[in-house]
């Protein structure tokens, strides 16, 4: 199964020759944590009081994920110009990503950093781009 990635929109393999790694699918898709529970410790009790209510139902907090990107073009040269622009495209900040996958879904995520490329051979590459998702609750088109 083929998973095309979208980067603001635009197809990443056409751009940059950039896909997905074996797991970022599964770390996008990963369940969102809940925000901590309101809490309360009295000297006079054991343990601690936590408020859990159908009023108050948990909510998301935010998330950093980590997605593993292969790019790959015809030699080295036309790697490091793909790798150039999907930078360019980083470092603006704010991205969008969505996929094949899950055409009705857009992650909202903000760029944290890039690590060192583990595979560089040829017209290969594979390194981890590392986001934070502010909202998971707005995951809309």
């Amino acid at each position: 199964m083929v998973v095309r990635l979208y980067i603001n929109g635009e197809d990443a393999y056409e751009n940059f020759g950039a896909s997905l790694g074996e797991n970022a699918l599964v770390s996008l898709m990963t369940p969102v944590p809940n925000k901590s529970y309101l809490e309360n410790k009295v000297a006079t009790q054991d343990g601690k009081q936590v408020l859990i209510s159908e009023e108050l139902p948990a909510l998301m907090d935010e998330r950093d994920v980590a997605l593993d990107i292969n790019i790959e073009a015809r030699d080295v040269f036309a790697m490091l110009e793909n790798y150039r622009g999907l930078c360019e495209v980083l470092n603006k900040g704010a991205v969008t990503l969505s996929t094949s996958f899950e055409p009705n879904k857009v992650y909202r995520l903000n760029y944290l950093s890039c690590s060192q490329m583990r595979t560089f051979f040829k017209g290969k590459a594979v390194f981890s781009i590392r986001f934070n998702e502010p909202n998971p609750a707005n995951r809309e088109p």
